[in-house]
């Protein structure tokens, strides 16, 4: 039996400088800090930035409580209005917005001000969308995900602006673009590619993956959109599994695998990575 680990498997650099940031700033005081929403989607991560003195704040949790305190705007970014209410009650704000989604936030505003119909490809409940609907006139954006919403859009053609969010596939990007390019006059669409060039890369990569190896194990938590996506591309190669802790492995047998092939999404720390992958060679002998 063989593992192969990708090349561009776990953070990315947007991931990275956020973990990296918030464990600085908890080191620097005895405090608590809080992130506005959890910060990445991993829960391994977000236990150790816990036990660190980095608390999650919800959306049902009264903001009185920052008063005083430290708050960290995560990757996902946040709305305007959202970091006028942070900076209405905490004390200080970390702004660790990944550069992807501060570049997407930016292009929306541009647009919008100019006029422009916004439309987004993406997941509507997704907290980057939320944030990013915020730059945006609310009387003429729209989020679709699936072809079934373009039916749901104005029929009229006027300027529009199309971004993706930042952790889309990029065949469902191209799919529904095309779609809408036949549905309004195709003068009238700006195309903004904003999909961030670490989830093309990976994309891209566990493709070659899955064609290489007999089976794909995709490691990530189950709420990040970008592994989600990895593991739908993997699946409809090869055999794969998506695993969000080493235990999961219990459940899946890879005896009958000769090739074992690992990506894992962008908010996936590389010791994750190295336990799961080291479990699996204690496990069947490797």
């Amino acid at each position: 039996m063989n593992i192969e680990i990708g090349k561009f498997a776990g953070f990315c650099d947007g991931v990275k400088h956020a973990v990296e940031q918030s464990f600085y700033h908890a080191a620097k005081t005895s405090d608590t800090i809080y992130v506005d929403g959890n910060l990445i989607h991993n829960p391994q991560t977000l236990d150790l930035l816990k036990k660190s003195g980095v608390e999650t704040l919800t959306d049902s949790e009264d903001m009185s409580i920052l008063s005083g305190k430290t708050v960290i705007v995560r990757a996902h970014g946040v709305s305007p209005e959202r970091r006028e209410q942070l900076k209405s009650h905490a004390s200080n704000i970390i702004n660790l917005t990944c550069k992807y989604v501060s570049r997407a936030q930016g292009i929306v505003k541009k647009y919008s001000n100019n006029g422009y119909r916004i439309i987004i490809i993406g997941n509507s409940k997704h907290p980057e969308i939320i944030g990013v609907v915020g730059f945006a006139s609310k009387d003429n954006t729209f989020v679709i995900s699936k072809e079934e919403d373009i039916n749901l859009l104005p029929e009229h053609s006027q300027k529009t602006l199309v971004i993706a969010q930042t952790t889309l596939e990029k065949s469902t990007f191209d799919r529904l673009v095309s779609l809408l390019q036949e549905k309004y006059n195709t003068k009238d669409i700006r195309v903004k590619n904003t999909i961030c060039n670490a989830t093309e890369i990976r994309q891209k990569e566990v493709v070659d993956i899955a064609n290489r190896n007999d089976v794909v194990l995709i490691i990530g938590g189950f709420e990040s959109s970008n592994t989600k996506n990895l593991y739908k591309i993997a699946s409809s190669i090869k055999p794969s599994f998506y695993i969000e802790f080493k235990e999961d492995l219990e459940k899946i047998d890879l005896s009958i695998y000769n090739n074992i092939g690992i990506m894992a999404g962008a908010s996936t720390p590389d010791w994750v990575i190295k336990e799961i992958a080291n479990e699996i060679e204690s496990k069947y002998s490797i």
